[in-house]
């Protein structure tokens, strides 16, 4: 099955809507597996350690659920257990809209290690 997000009410100006008690709050969506919430707790740590404003679980108008918003540099980060490169493109332009960078990390191609994953996640994370 195709999927393929229609954008006839120019969504791609859509908001990020999160109440102000979610912020720095680390959430979990009840159908993780716990490798991707091990990463989005490893992103949100390291996020959280460089000061930044965090939203994890955060709706986006007209799309869904989101995992992790770096409040402070206006990026998103996804989780995604496929790793084919065209798909993690064709889910980044799914997810783009405007003022807000999309980063769309590959669960596969990351360490199994939780240090090592930490490292590598760093590499993916706006300072």
């Amino acid at each position: 099955m195709s999927h393929r997000i229609k954008d006839n009410r120019n969504y791609k100006q859509r908001g990020i809507l999160y109440l102000p008690d979610h912020v720095n709050t680390l959430k979990m969506h009840s159908r993780e597996t716990l490798d991707h919430w091990i990463t989005k707790a490893l992103l949100f740590r390291l996020l959280r350690k460089m000061k930044h404003d965090v939203v994890t679980e955060f709706e986006i108008t007209g799309m869904g659920i989101g995992d992790v918003f770096d409040i402070t540099t206006s990026v998103q980060y996804e989780v995604e257990t496929t790793s084919y490169s065209k798909f993690i493109e064709r889910r980044r332009l799914d997810y783009e809209r405007t003022g807000v960078e999309v980063i769309v990390i590959p669960l596969a191609k990351l360490p199994k290690d939780i240090s090592e994953r930490e490292k590598m996640l760093n590499e993916y994370v706006w300072e």
